[in-house]
């Protein structure tokens, strides 16, 4: 996958597949990113990925 910019709609339609699977995930030299209905959701989202050795959920 090629380099994307911040606010590029390509972001959501190359992740928009995944969201029925995944709520978090780790972005290559980013860091963690998630989603949620609402704030408290994403965070949790966050803090399960976090938690796990494997870093994926």
């Amino acid at each position: 996958m090629h380099y994307l910019l911040p606010g590029d709609l390509a972001i959501h339609n190359t992740t928009q597949g995944l969201s029925d699977k995944r709520w978090a995930g780790m972005l290559a030299n980013h860091g963690a990113v998630a989603a949620g209905e609402n704030l408290e959701a994403a965070v949790c989202a966050i803090e399960d990925l976090e938690a796990r050795p494997d870093g994926k959920l």
